[in-house]
């Protein structure tokens, strides 16, 4: 018979794979809710102005549209890692470009950067 962390011998025998803490040391506690809270908070205001754009009565500019693409698909997402799009297709080539060019960008500060960009469209379009 093989020795447990019940029984006598090294800890390395035992069929319980948790853990081994002593009793005296409690076990860490963690609150998850306000941990994560801020993020929440960023996603509902996230998906609240990506609504609000759909709501514009006027066409903003290209550039401005790009922009919005880019931050979408960056928080959304993450990082570009599809495949170029054809030499004919222009739309989709400005499209994957502006995308491209947020490499490296977390999700959470492409969240901000759309909330705020959209933020400030809103103002000239709504």
């Amino acid at each position: 018979m093989l020795p447990t962390q019940t029984g006598r011998g090294p800890p390395y025998f035992r069929t319980n794979l948790s853990p081994i803490r002593p009793t005296s040391q409690p076990k860490p506690t963690r609150c998850y809710i306000t941990r994560f809270r801020p993020t929440i908070i960023m996603e509902q205001k996230f998906n609240e102005s990506a609504e609000k754009v759909k709501s514009f009565t006027k066409r903003p500019s290209d550039a401005e549209l790009l922009e919005l693409y880019a931050l979408f698909k960056q928080a959304t997402v993450g990082d570009n890692d599809t495949e170029k799009p054809g030499m004919f297709d222009l739309k989709g080539k400005a499209k994957w470009q502006a995308w491209a060019d947020r490499k490296g960008t977390s999700k959470d500060a492409a969240m901000e950067a759309y909330i705020k960009l959209v933020d400030e469209l809103t103002a000239k379009y709504l």
